[in-house]
């Protein structure tokens, strides 16, 4: 069966709204499958809340087609163009997907930050199946989510997706980076006032105090804000002027935790009560600071958590390659799927993450990409309990935070180069990033390896034959910190300004053989400065 959207009266000029049109011949199609849809070239202007529904059984060819979202999301602005649940046999190829994803360098923007528009999205039911699902030649550009979007069960995983010779530009759901809004705002003479009124606009105002004054040595506003549950209670002053003897961007722990009014502060948890004298007219706190710093990566008001412009989760044999994309959040998500192989893609930019694998992915290959970090957050992220994963004759550069496995089990990293990945340590401003924890620079190391479970071991690793150059601010070339097992370094060379490799203590000591250029092996005590509460 075939079926053109021409006969279902679109008009494809980008003025007239198509949803209807679209969504006749896709109700159509899931009538007659098997059946190839024919979407003829023109720009189709798709304005509907409701998604239009994907069949089983299905090929679309839409070589020519553009497919726009309104510039006016109005009460619905979180949107799936295409949707299908518990779907087998689709195959996409060809079309163009234009958003507006938010851009916090303009003033004229016609997306919140929060907007969330996903373009072809497949997802699992509670009952159903997800099986060989083929995306071929799809273009996008500043799509405020997902372009491809395949989710499976975590007892049923999506079976055979394949994405390939995609090119998605500025796309995935946007992520104010680690830090952007609240550094913004504690050092506000640093940057325009339009860049200042931005960040307050977007942080909560419940976090963010009165002016202050002093009594008796302790902080008083007519509003406090409360300390959210569960949460350590640390604070950071912000105003033309910060009390003597404290630090700009530093914060400082409540030592009566959780009231109301009246805190009593100290630079450590539980010590000395800071001698405060004096408190400038103006001055006022952010309270959470986790939360103010970390948390508010994902806008407020985030609807889903799908965050690459390629995003798939809990899948088996999925396939990317030949593609290239960017993002003003993270690039691309591949969380826990088993089987993958990711090859010969661009990464041209990133907001935050820029290549991101994890969460029990299995049996993972990732070879002859191209990763430039662009000061995001962390070029390569393989997290928690990956294994089995295989990083051979990538180049990954310019990222902000390094390179980082977390926990993982069985890793080959060899043949890659890694350039200059720690700019978010550069002591710029308007580069590095202030640690909220101690109101200095973040430092990280190029490549590091970490726990997320208490007492947990990583490892075999294999690091052979890379090329590793750090920047200015790095901590270390390589750092291994506890929980390390079997690690061999051979034949690496490493350049830069920074050349030691640190070893935290219950790290087992590497195999060091034939590397070029590496500096000292230092113990160290591993600081992840980004995380710390």
């Amino acid at each position: 069966m075939q079926l053109n959207l021409s006969s279902f009266g679109a008009v494809g000029d980008g003025v007239a709204n198509d949803a209807a049109a679209l969504r006749a011949c896709f109700a159509k199609a899931s009538g007659c499958a098997p059946v190839i849809v024919t979407i003829e070239p023109g720009t189709y202007l798709v304005d509907s809340a409701e998604s239009i529904p994907l069949c089983s059984h299905l090929f679309v060819r839409a070589e020519g087609a553009t497919f726009v979202f309104p510039q006016d999301l109005e009460d619905a602005p979180c949107r799936r163009m295409f949707y299908g649940e518990d779907l087998t046999d689709v195959s996409w190829q060809g079309g163009h997907f234009v958003g507006y994803v938010y851009n916090p360098e303009r003033d004229d923007n016609p997306w919140e930050p929060s907007a969330y528009t996903g373009c072809i999205q497949i997802h699992t039911s509670d009952t159903g199946h997800v099986k060989n699902i083929r995306v071929r030649d799809v273009t996008a550009e500043n799509v405020a989510g997902a372009v491809v979007h395949v989710r499976g069960r975590r007892d049923l995983f999506a079976e055979c997706v394949d994405i390939r010779d995609c090119h998605f530009e500025n796309c995935g759901k946007f992520m104010w980076d680690y830090g952007y809004l609240w550094q913004h705002a504690v050092f506000a003479h640093e940057y325009t006032p339009q860049a200042v009124a931005n960040a307050f606009r977007y942080i909560p105002k419940e976090h963010i105090s009165s002016e202050l004054t002093l009594r008796d040595g302790r902080i008083y506003a007519e509003y406090m804000p409360p300390v959210l549950p569960q949460e350590r209670d640390q604070i950071t002053f912000f105003g033309d002027k910060v009390p003597a003897g404290t630090r700009r961007g530093k914060q400082y722990f409540v030592l009566n935790k959780g009231a109301e009014n009246g805190l009593l502060l100290s630079e450590t948890e539980g010590g000395e009560p800071l001698n405060l004298t004096e408190i400038a007219p103006g001055t006022r706190l952010f309270r959470n600071m986790f939360y103010i710093f970390h948390d508010l990566f994902a806008p407020v008001g985030t609807y889903v958590q799908e965050k690459g412009s390629i995003d798939t989760a809990w899948c088996r044999h999925v396939t990317v390659s030949g593609c290239r994309l960017s993002a003003s959040g993270d690039s691309m998500h591949i969380l826990t799927c088993h089987d993958v192989v990711f090859s010969n893609n661009q990464i041209t930019g990133s907001r935050m993450g820029a290549f991101y694998i994890g969460f029990h992915c299995k049996n993972v290959t990732v070879t002859g990409n191209t990763v430039y970090g662009t000061n995001g957050s962390r070029t390569m992220s393989v997290e928690r309990s990956t294994e089995d994963i295989t990083i051979t004759g990538n180049t990954f550069v310019g990222g902000g935070r390094g390179c980082w496995l977390n926990q993982p089990k069985n890793v080959i990293i060899s043949d890659n180069i890694f350039i200059r990945n720690t700019q978010k340590c550069t002591p710029d401003i308007h580069v590095g990033r202030i640690c909220q924890a101690t109101g200095e620079f973040e430092s990280y190391p190029e490549l590091y390896f970490t726990t997320w479970q208490e007492n947990a071991v990583y490892g075999p690793v294999i690091l052979r034959g890379n090329i590793i150059e750090t920047a200015k601010g790095a901590s270390a070339a390589v750092a291994f910190n506890p929980g390390g097992r079997e690690i061999l370094m051979q034949g690496n060379t490493i350049r830069g300004e920074v050349r030691d490799v640190h070893v935290a203590a219950g790290c087992d000591m590497p195999v060091m053989d034939n590397n070029i250029g590496v500096g000292n092996i230092v113990a160290h005590t591993f600081v992840n400065t980004a995380n710390v509460r």
